[in-house]
Formats: structure tokens, C-alpha cells, sequence
């Protein structure tokens, strides 16, 4: 066997780095990851949700006109509390106490619907808040059946 270069290089044990470790060629993500979902969780769990809150809703440009002997209206104001004032198109008041508002509310639209009323209108205030309207529209579709709508004006201020 010849002493070459590179048979040195074979015979050779290799070099011991003293414990360190080569870096690697890649990043490890991880610890980011990590940090990423902290801080979603961070955001979502001290986010404050307002289904409370006002919209604005745009005005209507294309429609069609109807008698109003064919709807079942009802009114709502904001109202001094919590709870808006709503009144049937004849200008009797609701129940203040939600539970027994919305069985009225039910009772109503039924009734409407039996003397052959074909539309249910919510005709609502601007100031009127989200939840309020949609808690309404539940107890209005009690009342309904399948493909039957309920429409929504917003009088304006």
C-alpha cells in the first residue's frame, strides 16, 4: 500500500468537534408556529363580539309596491330600556317581557295569516339594534311555514 494523500485521508480516524453539533442547513419553525397560536388565541379569547351593535343598512333602490291591507306589520322603536316598544300596525303595544313577547309576537302572525294576510313586515327604527331584530324574526318564524319571507324596512331618522 502506497502512502498517498489520500490513503492518509482513508487511514485517518475523524476529528472529534469537541462536543458541538454542525448547524443545521434547515430553521426549525416550530417555536414560531408556537408563537402564532398564542397570539390567536390571545386575540380571540380578548375580543369583546357586539351582537348589540347598530348597522347601518343601505336603502333600497328596486322594489315593488303592495297594498298594506295584506301585511302584518309590526313597529319597533328603541325604546327608553333595553327592550325595544314594538306595536302591531294598530298601534297596540307589545308585552315587555321578552318570553311572553315573543308568543304574542307568534300569536299575531298567525292570526294575520289566517285572514289572508300574505306578507310579514318588520318596519324598525334606525337605531334599532341587531339582536333585537333577529330575536323578533324568531319568533315570527314560528308562525311561518317553509317559503314563507319576512321582510324588513328601516324607516329612516
Amino acid at each position: 500500500m502506497s502512502n498517498t494523500p489520500v490513503d492518509l485521508l482513508e487511514d485517518e480516524e475523524p476529528v472529534s468537534t469537541g462536543g458541538r453539533k454542525e448547524p443545521d442547513s434547515e430553521l426549525d419553525i416550530t417555536p414560531m408556529i408556537d408563537i402564532v397560536f398564542l397570539l390567536l388565541i390571545f386575540f380571540v379569547v380578548t375580543s369583546k363580539m357586539q351582537p348589540q351593535q347598530v348597522t347601518d343598512l343601505p336603502k333600497a333602490r328596486h322594489g315593488e309596491g303592495i297594498a298594506s291591507k295584506q301585511w302584518i306589520t309590526l313597529n319597533v322603536k328603541r325604546g327608553g330600556g333595553d327592550i325595544p316598544e314594538i306595536t302591531r300596525k294598530d298601534g297596540s303595544a307589545f308585552s315587555s317581557d321578552r318570553e311572553e313577547q315573543a308568543q304574542q309576537i307568534e300569536d299575531y302572525v298567525k292570526e294575520g295569516l289566517d285572514q289572508g294576510m300574505k306578507l310579514v313586515v318588520i318596519r324598525a327604527e334606525g337605531g334599532v339594534k341587531t339582536g333585537d331584530i333577529s330575536r323578533i324574526r324568531a319568533a315570527i318564524s314560528e308562525a311561518l311555514e317553509d317559503g314563507q319571507e319576512i321582510n324588513i324596512a328601516v324607516q329612516e331618522q
